[in-house]
């Protein structure tokens, strides 16, 4: 690319993407520090069951209904290409927390505990002068799990009926109002109101978000368990069984809902005088199925783009690009690295995930390919790079008797740039590319979690937590 073409891409905020050899500069260790070499704040927002594509920015809807999250994007440097490592939330949180993916950190299902053998993104802030705090909306990320690790205040709701994320909007509110304004901060809010059952927004926000959306209003039965095609999932159940348009519409209002909550944490950032030297990014641990493939209203059965690809923005005022959109691949995974390099810490713990610190300058980066699986029991792998995403499905063993989507192994390679939809396989058309993605996937399958007792431990659930985690369809 000639200089006059690769400047008119920074003019447009990154709207291009640059291949490595076209800008051998380097980033300087600790980017994101002020002149004085002081720490931004963090504020870090995961939105549990979030689509990208369900975010204004995406530019799906003619007429948004996530203002606060647009408006933050025309502040931030966001990527379209982002995925997660898992679609369920235990094995996603993991990776985002720890830098490395499930097969590395063990915790490959939501009944897994987060062994200690990677430091957290806490242990890690806190440890260099951080006060630390959490403020989680989903009862599988407990102290017991392992997800507190590092917080030096961390609060895991225990409540269930209407909306969790005005309760995590709250506290986290608070927090900020009364933390300790020696030392930088590091705030994590994990909203939860996206999650089914869709009933956490008031009645009236379902008014105010798009009632079509291009997909066919079907009767479904109510299934017998919460994973199933052709269904809907006993815990999604509405007692009038309406079509499935009604649920996507409510899962529309849920996510207008969150966005809303966001805003008032947002505001309360500016408000104190935060918003020019704090970091925020936001992010989600999955998306969710609304009828794709014949699949409703469920994640972690699947890796295909609805449950696979999350929002993932970032935005450092004076540091950071504003409006600036990225294509390259990138993972929850490589949050992690990103944040160390830009605040010039050590790195004293090997991780899988890639320093993004050249994107958000605005630099080319290279192209590696990304890992997502599935949460169920047959372990679905994908991996993705630049356009194309190759998915491998092991079938379902003679031991198995749970649901699988194929009962035989087979690999399938996919055009996202031409087939979104995930439907036509262009393996025979791209064998380079085949070989390469299944070489890649092979690889990962050879990755183990660390030799400790805790990699497979189950977590300890109370009868009351249990109840709550079979209402919210992870446990049938």
């Amino acid at each position: 690319m000639r200089c006059g073409a690769r400047l008119l891409c920074i003019l447009l905020l990154g709207a291009c993407t640059t291949t490595p050899q076209t800008d051998p500069t380097t980033i300087d260790e600790g980017w994101m520090r002020n002149a004085e070499g002081e720490p931004p704040n963090i504020l870090m927002i995961s939105i549990d069951t979030m689509r990208q594509d369900h975010t204004g920015w995406t530019g799906r809807w003619s007429d948004s209904f996530t203002p606060h999250l647009d408006k933050f994007a025309r502040e931030a440097t966001r990527f379209k290409a982002a995925s997660t490592t898992a679609t369920a939330t235990r094995p996603a949180v993991a990776s985002l927390l720890t830098g490395v993916y499930p097969k590395t950190h063990g915790v490959e299902a939501n009944p897994h505990t987060l062994s200690r053998s990677h430091a957290t993104l806490a242990q890690i802030l806190t440890q260099s002068g951080y006060s630390s705090a959490a403020f989680i909306a989903n009862g599988l990320l407990s102290e017991e799990g392992g997800f507190h690790r590092g917080f030096e205040n961390a609060a895991t709701t225990s409540s269930y009926l209407g909306s969790l994320d005005k309760e995590i909007a709250r506290d986290g509110i608070q927090w900020l109002r009364q933390r300790d304004q020696n030392r930088p901060f590091f705030l994590w809010l994990h909203f939860m109101d996206p999650h089914g059952p869709y009933f956490s927004a008031p009645p009236p926000i379902r008014q105010e978000v798009p009632a079509e959306d291009g997909l066919t209003d079907l009767k479904l039965p109510v299934g017998k368990s919460n994973f199933g095609e052709n269904i809907i999932p006993k815990y999604q159940a509405l007692r009038n069984r309406p079509g499935t348009a009604q649920y996507r519409q409510r899962y529309r209002a849920e996510v207008r809902w969150t966005d809303r909550m966001i805003g008032r944490v947002l505001g309360e950032l500016e408000r104190l005088g935060l918003e020019n030297n704090t970091l925020v990014l936001i992010t989600a641990d999955h998306g969710e199925h609304l009828g794709e493939k014949e699949i409703h209203f469920q994640h972690g059965l699947h890796v295909y783009e609805p449950t696979a690809n999350v929002p993932l923005a970032f935005r450092l005022k004076g540091k950071i690009p504003a409006a600036a959109v990225r294509d390259t691949n990138v993972s929850l995974v490589d949050i992690l690295p990103t944040i160390r390099a830009g605040l010039g810490l050590e790195a004293n713990d090997a991780v899988d995930g890639r320093d993004l610190s050249r994107e958000l300058n605005n630099l080319a980066a290279p192209s590696v390919p990304v890992f997502i699986q599935s949460a169920k029991n047959h372990r679905l792998i994908a991996a993705r790079q630049d356009h194309f995403k190759l998915i491998y499905f092991p079938g379902l063993r003679s031991d198995q008797k749970a649901f699988s989507p194929t009962k035989t192994e087979k690999w399938m390679l996919f055009d996202l740039e031409e087939d979104p939809q995930e439907s036509v396989d262009v393996s025979a058309a791209f064998p380079a590319v085949y070989n390469r993605l299944r070489a890649a996937i092979l690889d990962y399958l050879q990755k183990e979690a660390p030799d400790s007792p805790e990699k497979t431990q189950d977590a300890t659930i109370s009868p009351e937590l249990a109840e709550r985690l079979r209402r919210l369809g992870y446990l049938d």
